[in-house]
Order: C-alpha cells, then sequence, then structure tokens
C-alpha cells in the first residue's frame, strides 16, 4: 500500500488467455474500486513504442509471477519495483541485434526487465520511470528462462550504498545470473 492506493502485480493464471503481466492500483476509499492497470507487454507486431493496452486478446505475456515474492516498494519515493517473465519474441528493444536504450525512455514491450512503476499515493496513477533489461533477454524467452522468477529486493540505503548510488536492487532468475543495480538508474537495455 502507498498512501490511499493498494499495489498488485499478476502473471495469469495456468497461462491462459496471454497471461499478459499486470500491474494494477485499487483505491482504498470505499466504491472507488480500480484506479489504474498497466500491461506489461504490447500485441506482437504493434508499432513501437505504443500504450500498453490489456484488452488486446494477442498480446502480452511478461507475468509479474516472481516465484510468490511480493513487490518493492520505495515508499519515501512513491515507486515500486517488480520483475517480469518471458513474452513472445525480441519485443521493442530488438534482442541481442538491437541497439542500447536507456531505461529512462518508455518500452511497450517490458519482458524479462527489471521495472521502476512512480505511483501517485492519492489517485493510483502508474507512470515507468526506469527499466532494466538482459542483453540475454530474448533467448531467455526462447528457452523459457524466467528472469522474472526471482522477484526484485530493495536493499536497505543505509547498509548497502557505493560512489554516487544511493540505493541498490538485486534480482536474479532461471539462467542462474544475479544483477545488483543501481535502483535510481537501472540502466535499460545493452547499456554496459
Amino acid at each position: 500500500m502507498l498512501g490511499n492506493t493498494i499495489i498488485a502485480g499478476f502473471g495469469g493464471h495456468c497461462d491462459n488467455f496471454n497471461y499478459t503481466g499486470m500491474l494494477v492500483t485499487v483505491s482504498k476509499t470505499a466504491g472507488v474500486g480500480i484506479t489504474n492497470i498497466q500491461a506489461m507487454e504490447a500485441s506482437p507486431g504493434a508499432p513501437s513504442p505504443q500504450q500498453l493496452d490489456i484488452t488486446q486478446q494477442g498480446g502480452g505475456k511478461a507475468g509479474i509471477w516472481q516465484s510468490g515474492m511480493g513487490l518493492a516498494l520505495d515508499a519515501p519515493n512513491n515507486r515500486v519495483f517488480f520483475v517480469t517473465g518471458n513474452a513472445r519474441g525480441a519485443g521493442q528493444n530488438g534482442g541481442a541485434a538491437g541497439k542500447p536504450a536507456s531505461g529512462k525512455t518508455y518500452l511497450s514491450t517490458l519482458e524479462q526487465a527489471v521495472v521502476n512503476m512512480g505511483v501517485n499515493p492519492s489517485s493510483g496513477l502508474l507512470t515507468q520511470q526506469d527499466y532494466f533489461e538482459p542483453y540475454a533477454y530474448d533467448s531467455n524467452n526462447g528457452g523459457d528462462v524466467d528472469f522474472g522468477s526471482s522477484g526484485l529486493c530493495l536493499l536497505d540505503p543505509t547498509v548497502f550504498y557505493g560512489a554516487g548510488v544511493t540505493r541498490m536492487a538485486v534480482a536474479g532468475g532461471k539462467d542462474g545470473k544475479v544483477y545488483i543495480m543501481n535502483a535510481d538508474n537501472l540502466g535499460g537495455f545493452a547499456g554496459g
């Protein structure tokens, strides 16, 4: 929970329908209900970037399942972090042949990615702020090697910090790799 907003991540039910990953906000005010839904993956073949639409039956995947681990909330900065699973293909970044992309640039194919979403604690409005997508995300898609199988941990900033880094995040996946990231600048795609 953040302010008047409850935040939840969804992956799908037994891989049925399109199992599109969704981040959903609900108001704690009686009678208001759902205030925002953000899908993690646009329809295949859709021009990029495009706004994500959960109603597109052919789109999707990139579920938020994290093996049951909850979302990571950075309440002082009104943001939530999570990791998504596999999807259909090379996505907007183009797979291993793709060009480096900033995590601060809007991405409509948030597959195999650590995502930072800003949350308005009053209205529940979600805003994509940053992401990190491992270089091998496309081959991980093909092998069902979900990055999103681990969840994400925000480390205590009074203990874990470095030169110019005040907030650290850690995530890993089925491929056995563990990523330590600057939570304030996740890195985008192929930026290193």
